[in-house]
C-alpha cells in the first residue's frame, strides 16, 4: 500500500518539477526534486535488494550534494561509488574477493577528486555507466535496460549543458534522471541476476 501511493506521489510530482524547470523562476523545484528521490529510496527499502538500498542512499547523498550545495564534483565521486554498486549486483560471483575488488574501485575516484578535481571523476563514471547499460542490455532485463538508458540519457544532458551552456538542456536532465531512480527502485531480484541479491 505505503509502495503504490509513493509511486502515485512520484508520478503526481513528476509533471510539476518538469514544468516548473522548462518555465524557471521557481526556487523551491529542487525540494521537489529531492522529494521524489527521498520516496524512490524508501520504495527501495520497501523490496528485497540490498544492493539497489543502499545505491539508492548514495544517490540520494549525492543528490542533496547537488541539489543544495556546490560540491558538484565530488558528488559524481560520490555517483561512481552508486554505479559501482549497480555493477556489484549485476556481478555472477558475490563473493568476499570480488567485494574487496569493488571496494578498491571505489576509492579511486575520490583519488581523482582529490588530486585533479574533478574531470577524471567524469571519465571514471561515464565508463562505468555505460558498463551497466551493457550489463542490462546483456542479460536482456528491459526494465534495466530503460533504467540505465534513462540514466545514460540524463547524464548525457548534463555533460552537454555543462559543455555548451545551452539553458535547453538542463531542464531535460530530470526528465531523464527521475524515472530512472523510479525504475531501478522498483526493480526485483530477478531482473538483476538469477542468483540471491
Amino acid at each position: 500500500m505505503l509502495k503504490r501511493l509513493l509511486v502515485v506521489l512520484i508520478f503526481a510530482l513528476y509533471p510539476i518539477h518538469i514544468f516548473m524547470d522548462f518555465a524557471g523562476g521557481y526556487g523551491w523545484v529542487d525540494y521537489i526534486k529531492f522529494t521524489i528521490i527521498a520516496c524512490a529510496f524508501i520504495i527501495s527499502l520497501l523490496g528485497q535488494i540490498t544492493l539497489v538500498k543502499i545505491a539508492l542512499l548514495f544517490t540520494l547523498m549525492c543528490d542533496y550534494l547537488l541539489l543544495f550545495t556546490n560540491h558538484r564534483f565530488f558528488a559524481v565521486s560520490l555517483f561512481c561509488v552508486v554505479q559501482l554498486i549497480y555493477s556489484y549486483a549485476f556481478s555472477t560471483k558475490k563473493n568476499r574477493t570480488a567485494a574487496y575488488f569493488y571496494l578498491m574501485l571505489a576509492v579511486l575516484p575520490f583519488i581523482y577528486y582529490f588530486a585533479f578535481k574533478g574531470p577524471l571523476v567524469c571519465v571514471f563514471y561515464a565508463f562505468i555507466l555505460l558498463s551497466n547499460l551493457l550489463k542490462a542490455i546483456k542479460i536482456r532485463k528491459s526494465r534495466l535496460i530503460f533504467a540505465f538508458s534513462l540514466f545514460a540519457l540524463c547524464d548525457l544532458c548534463v555533460a552537454t549543458y555543462n559543455l555548451t551552456n545551452n539553458g535547453f538542456f538542463q531542464p531535460l536532465i530530470w526528465v531523464f534522471y527521475t524515472p530512472s531512480q523510479l525504475l531501478l527502485s522498483l526493480s526485483s531480484a530477478k531482473e538483476w541476476q538469477p542468483d540471491k541479491i
